[in-house]
């Protein structure tokens, strides 16, 4: 698979998800003085804007240009980024989340759609899986990098500050990156481009983007929860004692975040390989039941105390994502026309945005009330309760 285009959408991925703060946001939040009830709507504000400008960005990326849509998208980031970073007070952060969900917003529908776009116009197809896979696999990969680096740029900074000026970087950087990449259609071709959103009345479209989106708003709302599970871990952890608190946080955080991507890497890469056991829909049906499964078990196991063995079933939702992903943007790409494919991911992405937006204070408020294991236990059985409903 050596395709110098390949590999620029891989380097766009990987570089984007430099996102050296992410791995302690939810602690840089609770280290200024946010509850997790103002966490939470932090990420609801982050999740309504992607939810108001994520069709429209879709449809915008259709008409005008996908690559277009990506500059905009990064410059967002850019600007986020810098307000995390001078920011004081809830206030400042929520402008900053807003900022951040644009990014989001524009990136969502248009990356993807662009990387199927190109592999169609190779007449690769019949192996969308495979490149999708790898594609993601890079950017799996870019976010592996992430837990070490931001482990050992928290070392090297005053304080959760600074991993926002870090981050600026890389995606700096993408610009020109971005900036090379191929818009696979021509300027004459989108002119021509109509929006026939007839293929929403499908009911197997319907059920497939519901089995979608809401996989992916349980993995959103919960993911980052992950974080004070490893706090825990590494407040009880027998090893770095010479260091001071956060920085031995920092340590144990960015290697285990390096694990955690480094292995969904290579799932990614390899997520073809399941086709053993059965067709893209009997895929799509395990990895949401295993996924959901982890979450239950990996809270029921973080309430017990049992902090390690909650971290690897918490591994388990991370790993089933990676692996199922490729097959459902392929599945999704046979269902869309390609002049409206970015249109209609858009559509996936902001169904997962409602849920999540909804969601994400709900879990805040029951990590409150009976802390983290009971809340995440409890998620993870009401996306199992749902699955009669979202089966494939």
């Amino acid at each position: 698979m050596r395709d110098w285009t390949i590999f620029r959408f891989s380097l766009y991925i990987f570089l984007r998800n430099l996102r050296i703060f992410e791995p302690f946001l939810i602690i840089f939040f609770r280290h200024v003085g946010l509850s997790f009830f103002q966490i939470g709507l932090l990420y609801s504000v982050k999740e309504t804007v992607i939810l108001v400008a994520g069709v429209p960005s879709g449809m915008l990326a259709d008409i005008s240009g996908k690559k277009r849509v990506l500059i905009f998208s990064t410059i967002s980031y850019l600007l986020s980024f810098l307000l995390f970073f001078m920011g004081m007070d809830f206030e400042h952060f929520a402008v900053a989340m807003g900022l951040y969900g644009l990014g989001e917003a524009l990136m969502a529908g248009s990356y993807n759609a662009l990387v199927i776009d190109y592999i169609d116009s190779r007449g690769l197809s019949d192996r969308r899986v495979e490149y999708l896979g790898a594609v993601r696999g890079w950017g799996q990969m870019g976010l592996a990098m992430n837990g070490l680096l931001s482990g050992l740029f928290l070392f090297l900074v005053p304080d959760y500050r600074w991993l926002f000026a870090v981050t600026f970087v890389p995606h700096f950087l993408n610009l020109f990156n971005v900036g090379t990449l191929p818009d696979v259609k021509g300027a004459s071709e989108r002119r021509r481009t109509r929006l026939d959103l007839s293929f929403m009345n499908s009911w197997k479209y319907a059920r497939i983007i519901l089995n979608s989106s809401l996989y992916m708003a349980m993995f959103r709302t919960v993911k980052d929860y992950v974080q004070p599970i490893l706090k825990s871990f590494a407040v009880s952890l027998p090893v770095f004692l010479f260091l001071e608190g956060e920085k031995r946080t920092a340590v144990v955080v960015g290697m285990a975040y390096f694990l955690i991507f480094a292995m969904n890497s290579y799932a990614a890469r390899n997520a073809h390989r399941l086709r053993k056991f059965g067709d893209e829909s009997a895929v799509i049906n395990l990895t949401y039941i295993t996924g959901a499964l982890s979450v239950v078990f990996a809270g029921l196991l973080h309430h017990a105390g049992e902090h390690l063995l909650s971290f690897f079933v918490f591994l388990g939702m991370f790993l089933m994502l990676n692996l199922r992903r490729p097959f459902m943007l392929s599945y999704i790409s046979t269902l869309i026309p390609s002049r409206m494919l970015a249109t209609g991911m858009s559509v996936e992405s902001n169904l997962k945005i409602v849920v999540s937006m909804i969601l994400s204070p709900v879990l805040g408020y029951m990590a409150d009330a009976m802390g983290v294991g009971w809340a995440l236990a409890v998620m993870g059985l009401f996306f199992l309760l749902l699955y009669p409903i979202l089966r494939v």
